[in-house]
């Protein structure tokens, strides 16, 4: 009986601090929103992102980029046309078209022999 009174006793205080500590973030949230103008978040961050330049493919263009292994290897291209969601570009001579991603700064990228651990990309 008196262990079982000491787990509840336990329980009830762990339970007590958690609520003591979410009332506290609480508190400290509302203080700093209330310093934060009074924006809803997704107006924000679509500020944010329209404020930022992403480099894009376009027609003409030449791209060139170094190999993974051998930095004196340089592959070159050039786009030929684009749409909006691929590219169509002349590499030595054969033009490939390839679906567009976004790299890891949001600009436009591209792999023109294929996804393979070292394969070359063309960023724009």
């Amino acid at each position: 009986m008196n262990n079982t009174l000491a787990v509840v006793e336990i329980v009830l205080v762990m339970s007590w601090c958690v609520a003591v500590l979410h009332l506290i973030s609480i508190t400290a949230f509302n203080k700093i929103k209330a310093k934060v103008s009074c924006l809803p978040i997704y107006k924000v961050s679509t500020a944010i992102i329209e404020d930022m330049t992403m480099n894009t493919f376009y027609e003409g263009q030449d791209l060139s980029t170094r190999s993974i292994g051998d930095s004196n290897c340089i592959y070159t291209a050039k786009v030929i046309s684009r749409t909006q969601k691929s590219v169509r570009i002349d590499v030595d001579g054969k033009v490939v078209s390839r679906r567009i991603f976004l790299d890891y700064d949001g600009n436009e990228a591209i792999m023109p022999f294929g996804r393979y651990s070292m394969a070359p990309t063309f960023r724009a």
